[in-house]
């Protein structure tokens, strides 16, 4: 009877089966936690009885044999197979081709699933020297392990008989008897509340061999770190980890941070644990809380007292960690490892006579980021593994460097307190400081002063187009002045506010300018809001007068303010002296206040003086403005980039086309723009997307384009870049707090090859600081929170001085009295000296250009009788396609109107803010720390409750487009588009599509308004019906 191929079946270790996952998700790379040893053999080998000596090792240990399968039901399981051939080789090579051939088996890689996770190579490169090559998989070998099978191999070469391997089965029985929930609550205990911490968020998967830098420390200082070590009663390996955490904190801005420790899994109570072949190793998450006035020594002790309270729990994979901490996502990307393994050093005893080996070098890869690798001995080696495609060079010796450091200080004083620990030295602060400087601006005026040496100028020529109207400088000014003499004498003056509610075009333009010329501050009320946010705005302001139309100023219904109609009142304000008004208005003074989401349930205004909006636009490189440009203007009027946009050309002598309309649109746009010949253009980021996908040559015309509010999309760069060779494209960023843009890059195909494209470096007048928690400056390529100071900061927040002291703090690198705005986005400077954004500091969010609050759409939301709480995120459930959702728990939830409360949004939230869809829930699903586990909330259903089918042609093929571009299954006619997931973005897709299938030109209000199929069919028909005969 034959026997059976299958000599046992094996489950996997917890380490196994997390090798195992990411070996299968990086596949194709074949070389992910594979790991190749060489050693060089000096003296005469017998190839043939080294060949045995492998074979015997293969047979002596059975998880060596072994393959990786899957149960029907997903379960992973290792497969020992009996007659497994032993995958050796031998090849001829002269001293300068063996480093080619050993490369080239290195770049086979390893099929996790294949049938060797172990192959043998040896190189001959003369009589006496030959290179014996061992690659591995992980998932069956720790380096622990591989010592002990180096050693062996050479035993059984020199003819010793060895006594029984311990069975790596008796590990694993041996992690199946422990007490996993018990492991799981400790675990919990120790890391209830961290967060995950990266130093590369958002980083792709890489490919990429790691490189490595290693630095030594001298042996005097490693012998005082010994030292210091024995008088904390820590060891060496807590002062390696402690270093690690103390420069992890300084590179992400944390003050708790979490990195993987490796630990040797060989348990004491396990007989034979030391001498066992396999993979035994476990990583597991230690966590450092980093409190500035903590010392060395106190930081050191809690690493080493929680390694302490966890060593029993260490076999538990991190896997389980995680779903024991209610993790949703990995708690790290850097690893730290202590090579003090027997052997670790690879002196094997050869005892054969006339042989001898060099040592192993080896060459191995993970997937985290950074691994550090500390090697005891007499002079402490520290070795940097990292990714090149996410850190270069010079990024990681600069670590090695302040890590030297840190051992240095940790050397000379342990009870060094943390906030005594600077991340640079004075010379790389004053680098950072000088890089972070934007070039001197102009020197600071009114916004209507510098327009007023314009109109002077250039009197003649055309300030504003607005459909087939144009006014020039000289007609602009006359206006303004006349409704600024007419405003003063109602109290409009500095420190005064006026609001200002007019659809786009010349009289909206022409009140700015009459408000300003009155020495007051302009409120404006964005028509496309809802009354009461206007009417809210206005009230939160002070505003005493209100400029507007009749029919504007009806339909707003504002009480308390002075109301002056410049349609019927047009008489009495013509009645004014053409020659401007004298207010004594200073550029620091008030020019307008923008409202933007609040977090704490209501708008916030920020407060702008003239001289933060010239001192932004005048001589500065980001925008070249001067005499002819021709600017677009399209951006809401709730936006700062409004005042970019319009006060750019009028106070260089540029003209400004004005788009008619609140809300970009899309085909206004492209004919504005080859009708006017636009020069200059500015478009949020996910405008811009969709600009180049459906109207191609847009931008044939155009000089210069910028774009921001948002990450940039690089597949659309990309195009821009191809398609508009000579078009200059500028990425823009700045928060409204710091006016327009603060930060800038002009982009280039060169950075084409970056994940994304940076913000790049300061405007004229602006400062930037990257800090961390203590408001110390962080190295290039460490995390920290961006500050901005300099001309273009806001006063504050209206009528919020604790908040203002709160975002607005004292400057401690400017003069006296200077302040700096704490932006809240997480960034890091690169080498190349470009800002890098990485992530928020808080629940903050941009949507389509605007910027979010949850915590205002959630106090909207639960104002509602029908609401008891709420949770607002933004959803991708499509590619490309980001939706506001709100998750409500309804008081009642059988009488719960999902109607009901889109009314009440309505009345109080612009679009923007006001969710695609409602999730009712009876409860906040919480991961065991009680946060909001986002990971189980479900997935929106933007279906129909089916609607009533198309009853013609036109209906259907509506009914089809906008289940198309929504993403849904089927729209019955009278569903409503915005109610089913529409928003602005998709709203323009379903027109561009109509354009296309229908040969229908419609604006975006006309969907606005008519937002079924049933409906907008109904209009599309009256306008595009014939003529009577």
């Amino acid at each position: 009877m034959s026997r059976s191929p299958v000599e046992d079946v094996l489950p996997l270790s917890p380490l196994q089966e997390g090798l195992l996952f990411h070996a299968l998700f990086d596949r194709e790379s074949r070389r992910l936690y594979v790991a190749q040893f060489v050693t060089p053999l000096h003296g005469p080998l017998d190839a043939a009885r080294l060949r045995a000596a492998a074979e015997a090792l293969l047979e002596r240990h059975p998880n060596l044999r072994v393959v990786f399968r899957h149960r029907r039901s997903g379960e992973p399981l290792q497969v020992v197979r009996r007659d497994a051939p032993l995958d050796w080789t031998e090849a001829g090579a002269n001293a300068g081709d063996a480093a080619a051939v050993i490369d080239a088996d290195w770049r086979r890689g390893m099929d996790v699933e294949g049938a060797a996770l172990i192959r043998f190579l040896l190189v001959k490169e003369g009589p006496l020297r030959h290179r014996l090559v061992v690659t591995a998989h992980h998932c069956v070998i720790d380096g622990w392990s591989t010592a002990l099978l180096f050693q062996e191999l050479f035993d059984l070469y020199a003819g010793e008989r060895l006594p029984p391997a311990p069975s790596f089965r008796d590990y694993l029985t041996w992690v199946a008897r422990q007490d996993k929930i018990r492991a799981q609550l400790g675990w919990r205990g120790d890391m209830a509340g961290a967060e995950p911490t990266y130093v590369a968020p958002g980083a792709p998967r890489g490919e990429a061999d790691p490189r490595t830098v290693t630095v030594r420390l001298p042996a005097g200082l490693t012998r005082e770190l010994s030292a210091r070590a024995r008088e904390c009663g820590v060891t060496v390996n807590t002062v390696v980890q402690t270093a690690w955490a103390i420069l992890l904190g300084h590179m992400t801005g944390r003050d708790d941070v979490v990195f993987g420790t490796t630990v040797s899994g060989r348990p004491a109570d396990l007989p034979g644990a030391d001498t066992m072949v396999g993979m035994l190793i476990n990583t597991v998450p230690v966590r450092a809380e980093l409190r500035p006035d903590d010392t060395v020594r106190d930081v050191m002790e809690r690493v080493q007292e929680q390694r302490f309270r966890l060593l029993a729990h260490d076999y538990l994979g991190l896997t389980d960690i995680h779903r024991a901490i209610g993790a949703d996502r990995p708690l790290f990307d850097t690893t730290v490892a202590m090579d003090n393994y027997p052997m670790s050093d690879y002196a094997f005893d050869l005892r054969v006579e006339g042989l001898r080996a060099d040592g192993v070098t080896v060459r191995e890869t993970s997937h985290y980021a950074v691994t550090l690798v500390a090697v005891p001995g007499e002079e402490l080696e520290l070795h940097i593994h990292h990714r090149p495609d996410l850190f270069g060079r010079a990024d990681v010796e600069a670590w090695a460097a302040r890590l030297t450091r840190l051992f240095e200080r940790f050397a000379d004083d342990p009870g060094t307190r943390l906030r005594q620990i600077a991340p640079l030295t004075p010379e790389e602060q004053g680098r950072l400081l000088a890089a972070g400087t934007g070039p001197s601006a102009a020197a600071p005026e009114c916004v209507h002063h510098a327009f007023e040496r314009i109109a002077s100028r250039l009197p003649d020529v055309t300030a504003l187009i607005f459909e087939d109207r144009r006014v020039t400088y000289a007609e602009l000014n006359e206006r303004a002045n006349r409704l600024a003499h007419h405003l003063a004498g109602l109290g409009v003056r500095p420190g005064a506010w006026a609001g200002v509610q007019f659809e786009r075009g010349p009289d909206l333009v022409v009140a700015i300018l009459a408000v300003l010329k009155a020495g007051g501050a302009y409120v404006l009320l964005d028509t496309s809001f809802p009354p009461e946010r206007r009417r809210e705005i206005l009230g939160r302001a002070g505003a005493e007068v209100l400029v507007t139309g009749a029919d504007l100023a009806e339909r707003l219904g504002a009480e308390g303010v002075v109301v002056v109609r410049c349609d019927t009142d047009a008489a009495a304000v013509a009645a004014h002296s053409p020659a401007g008004p004298r207010s004594g208005v200073t550029p620091e003074d008030a020019a307008c206040v923008l409202f933007t989401s609040g977090s704490q349930g209501s708008p916030k205004g920020v407060v702008a003086p003239h001289r933060a909006i010239t001192a932004t636009l005048a001589g500065q490189d980001f925008m070249e403005l001067r005499e002819g440009e021709v600017t677009l203007q399209c951006s809401p009027v709730s936006w700062d980039a409004f005042a970019a946009e319009l006060f750019g050309p009028l106070t260089t002598g540029g003209t400004c086309v004005l788009q008619p309309g609140p809300v970009p649109e899309p085909e206004v746009i492209a004919r504005l723009m080859a009708a006017h010949d636009v020069t200059t253009a500015h478009f949020s980021a996910s405008l811009l997307n969709f600009l180049l996908d459906e109207h191609p040559g847009l931008l044939s015309r155009t000089r210069q384009l910028l774009t921001g509010g948002e990450a940039a999309s690089m597949p659309h760069m990309r195009k821009a870049l191809r398609d508009y060779p000579g078009l200059r494209i500028v990425n823009c960023y700045s928060p409204l707090e710091c006016m327009m843009v603060s930060v800038w890059h002009r982009a280039a195909p060169q950075d084409l090859a970056r994940p994304s494209l940076p913000l790049g470096r300061p405007t004229a007048g602006k400062r930037l600081y990257v800090l961390d928690a203590n408001l110390r400056l962080v190295p290039p390529g460490f995390i920290g929170e961006l500050y901005i100071a300099g001309a273009g900061l806001a006063h504050g927040y209206l009528g919020r001085p604790a908040l203002t002291a709160e975002r607005f703090a004292a400057d401690p690198f400017g003069g006296p009295g200077e302040r700096m705005y704490r932006t809240g986005d997480m960034v890091r400077w690169t080498r190349d000296g470009l800002l890098e954004f990485v992530g928020r500091d808080d629940a903050q969010f941009k949507l389509r250009g605007f910027r979010i609050e949850p915590a205002e759409v959630e106090a909207a939301i639960t104002a509602h009788d029908g609401v008891a709480d709420a949770r607002v995120m933004v959803r991708e459930d499509r590619p490309g396609d980001q939706r506001l959702v709100a998750y409500v728990i309804p008081t009642d939830p059988r009488a719960f109107d999902v109607t009901a409360l889109r009314g009440h949004l309505t009345v109080f939230l612009p679009d923007y803010l006001r969710p695609a869809a409602f999730v009712g829930l009876e409860h906040f699903p919480v991961t065991p720390n009680g946060k909001l586990d986002r990971r189980a909330l479900p997935v929106p259903d933007y279906g129909v409750t089916g609607g009533e089918a198309a009853r013609d042609d036109r209906e259907e093929m509506l009914c089809a487009l906008f289940a198309d571009v929504l993403g849904v299954e089927d729209v019955g006619i009278h569903d409503d588009f915005f109610r089913l997931g529409g928003h602005s973005l998709l709203a323009l897709r379903l027109i561009g599509r109509l354009r296309a299938s229908l040969g229908v030109d419609m604006g975006i209000a006309t969907l606005f308004r008519h937002p079924t199929v049933a409906a907008l069919a109904e209009q599309l028909g009256r306008e595009h019906a014939p003529d009577p005969a």
